[in-house]
């Protein structure tokens, strides 16, 4: 799994959404994960973020 960056415009309105108001208090925080936690993440993120019509079968997110 990969995780890249955000656009500046992106960030600007997820910090707009969570009413960020200093950035100054956010704080940087690494997590380590193995291949199967970030499987596991990935597979109960597309589980939440979709309704039964619109979901990607999970069998498609494997390794």
């Amino acid at each position: 799994m990969e995780v890249k960056p955000m656009s500046a415009i992106s960030s600007i309105a997820l910090f707009k959404n969570f009413d960020v108001r200093d950035v100054r208090s956010l704080e940087e925080i690494v997590v380590c994960l193995d291949k199967d936690k970030g499987l596991k993440l990935l597979k109960g993120i597309v589980a939440v973020k979709c309704s039964y019509d619109e979901c990607v079968p999970l069998s498609s997110i494997s390794s």
